[in-house]
């Protein structure tokens, strides 16, 4: 055949709709712990069309997801740099980074500071005036002293500087005492007399006194009188109320056997004691009730002591209580508790009860039932139910025209140790 079998012409000769380049990503929305960044892109579209461009105008992206660094505690105060007068002191802490590369640091100081120990310090006084030499010659010594002196509102420190300081004093050469003379004659033949010896001070020019005693005593002559001793003390009262007595004694010391000298007055005496009247008992009370109803209890009844007010201040002979068994028979008794029911419900709280029985003893003599409850109720199953979140947005439809799809999504939120399961489907396409 003359001529061509194909022919060619164009059409839809208008520009098509382009995407502008993507935009850089924006910063994260977290340092760490997992965050979001986001960059977006536009439509160009020619004046002949009204029809945009295929596939997403933004994306976005997880960031930083790598753990987060966190503080140690603050370490103890240091000691403050000044006792007083004002200092300072300090107390650091550290950031635990996690193992990973490129984490920032912990946000905040890891070292504060504060002002201290700001009370006054103390102060010396002056010296005072020098103290009396400690001898009069020969050479001594003296000192002075000076106060530290506290602010009214400081913590006490000492000033650090020496409070006391000493010199020589009284150089001098001193006087001397001649020999002692030979004893005077005994004040007394016996029990105990005096005698004594004296000397006299030579004197160096410009020079006080001597140090020392120029007259000496002592005892002589001390051999026994015959005399009486002391006085025994008193034998203990034959009765302790009511009246008794008791007696003392002494004896006579003579200087030697053959001495013919003899003491005078009574070598015992006697008198009377403990006039007082005698405590007595009162009547026993009635018995307290059984501290028990069962099982053995005891019972308990007193008596008083009545002592005179000027009398014997001393307690009665015997006792004042008494105590006795009392209901001896056998006590009701529980059962050990059934296991615990089957909770009410899965999760978000429910409850569960066990029971147990009043046993009553064989003998049937018993008037009293168990002490407690006989059923126990308590919470179960706490945790919360699992739950879905909010429906997501509906993601674009895949196709602009002759059917596409769209679909969004849901989460099912649960505790951490809880059922994992929600109802129905986390995905719905539309």
């Amino acid at each position: 055949c003359i001529g061509e079998s194909d022919e060619t012409v164009s059409c839809n000769s208008d520009s098509c709709p382009v995407w502008t380049d993507w935009s850089d990503w924006t910063e994260c929305s977290a340092t760490c712990g997992g965050g979001v960044q986001v960059r977006a892109r536009e439509c160009v579209l020619p004046k002949e069309r009204i029809s945009g461009c295929a596939g997403d105008k933004d994306q976005s992206r997880e960031c930083n997801t790598n753990v987060c660094p966190v503080w140690t505690n603050w370490t103890n105060w240091t000691e403050c740099s000044a006792t007083c007068g004002g200092g300072s002191r300090f107390k650091v802490r550290e950031c635990v980074l996690p193992d990973v590369r490129n984490v920032q640091q912990c946000p905040g100081p890891d070292k504060i500071s504060e002002e201290c120990n700001e009370d006054p310090c103390p102060s010396l006084t002056e010296w005072s005036d020098w103290s009396e030499c400690s001898l009069t010659c020969g050479g001594g010594t003296r000192s002075k002293r000076r106060e530290c002196v506290y602010p009214r509102n400081s913590v006490k420190n000492d000033c650090l500087e020496r409070l006391e300081i000493s010199e020589s004093c009284n150089q001098q050469v001193c006087p001397a005492f001649t020999e002692w003379t030979d004893w005077t004659e005994c004040t007394k033949t016996c029990g105990g007399g005096v005698r004594k010896k004296v000397r006299e001070c030579v004197l160096p020019k410009s020079v006080g006194g001597c140090l020392g005693d120029s007259e000496y005593e002592e005892a002589c002559n001390e051999q026994s009188c015959p005399v009486w001793t002391d006085w025994t003390e008193w034998t203990e009262c034959t009765k302790s109320c009511d009246g008794g007595t008791q007696r003392r004694e002494r004896k006579c010391v003579l200087p030697n056997e053959k001495s013919a000298l003899f003491c005078p007055g009574p070598d015992n005496e006697e008198r009377k004691c403990n006039l007082n009247r005698c405590p007595t008992w009162t009547s026993w009370t009635e018995w307290t009730p059984c501290t028990k109803t069962c099982n053995s209890g005891m019972k308990t009844k007193l008596r008083e002591c009545i002592i005179p007010k000027y009398g014997n201040q001393s307690l009665c002979e015997g006792e004042s209580l008494r105590n006795e068994v009392c209901n001896t028979e056998e006590c009701p008794s529980w059962t050990e508790w059934t296991d615990w029911t089957p909770c009410t419900k899965t999760c978000g709280g429910g409850s569960r009860t066990k029971v147990r029985e009043c046993v009553l003893p064989k003998s049937g003599t018993s008037e009293t039932l168990c002490v407690g409850e006989k059923e126990a109720t308590e919470e179960c199953n706490l945790d919360t139910c699992p739950d879905w979140t909010d429906w997501t947005e509906w993601t674009p439809c895949t196709e602009t025209c002759g059917g596409g799809n769209k679909k969004r999504t849901r989460e099912c939120i649960t505790q951490r140790n809880g059922d994992s399961s929600c109802e129905g489907e986390r995905e719905e396409v539309a």
